[in-house]
């Protein structure tokens, strides 16, 4: 299921396939070209959602404070 991120009609959405990929992998997601064009125009914050996700699956090699960790989801 995937996650909509942004508000209003400039939204986008994570698929459980990049959740999957930022589970597996030690380093932080990149935007996809088509990612970067969209983010340009218009404000989805889908980085921020990204690096989020990435800080909340590997808080542990990353030494993030329980602090850290939930500054991490709140906005």
């Amino acid at each position: 299921m995937p996650l909509s991120v942004g508000q209003g009609y400039f939204t986008s959405s994570i698929s459980s396939e990049k959740f999957n990929a930022i589970k597996e992998s030690a380093r932080l997601p990149e935007l996809s070209l088509w990612e970067k064009i969209k983010a340009y125009f218009f404000t989805t914050h889908h980085a921020e959602a990204l690096e989020c996700i990435f800080n909340l699956y590997h808080h542990q090699e990353l030494n993030l404070t329980p602090v850290q960790v939930r500054g991490a989801y709140i906005k």
